[in-house]
């Protein structure tokens, strides 16, 4: 009988910290921003067809632990860009938020190439990108879709 309510006391706080997990709950302040897509266990994540690159400035643009997630978006060849002439943005759909840049040199890539590729083929390109980290430091990865 013992063996029984430890089994049945285990699986119900197993089923409870599942549902925490998977369901965070959101802040009764959040009605007043703008609708963003959600992130979504739907999207294939890492996708095929994309290539690979490293996400960077995220902090700067006030990137936060409720910005964490898989979306969708676009990479954007910024041609104003004062402080890289081949910047690549990455904005989230729903929202167009900017959430941060490809580096300036990747493996040993210069952005240039993807820039101008991504030029000559209307301004911008598909992505799929996942955030993550804590408070203090954001991590992400974006995969831009090929041409």
């Amino acid at each position: 009988m013992e063996v029984v309510l430890i089994l049945v006391v285990t699986g119900v706080i197993i089923l409870a910290i599942k549902i925490a997990m998977t369901n965070p709950k959101e802040s009764s302040n959040n009605q007043s921003q703008p609708k963003t897509e959600t992130p979504s266990q739907e999207i294939e994540f890492p996708p095929s067809g994309f290539f690979y690159y490293e996400m960077v400035g995220m902090y700067y643009h006030g990137v936060t632990p409720k910005d964490f997630g898989i979306f969708k978006g676009k990479a954007i060849a910024e041609t104003n860009n004062p402080k890289d002439k081949f910047a690549v943005g990455i904005y989230r759909n729903g929202d167009n938020k900017l959430v941060g840049y490809i580096p300036k040199d990747f493996r040993g890539v210069s952005n240039e190439k993807i820039h101008k590729e991504i030029t000559e083929s209307g301004g911008s390109r598909d992505v799929v990108f996942k955030i993550s980290g804590s408070e203090k430091k954001c991590y992400g990865t974006v995969y831009i879709k090929n041409s």
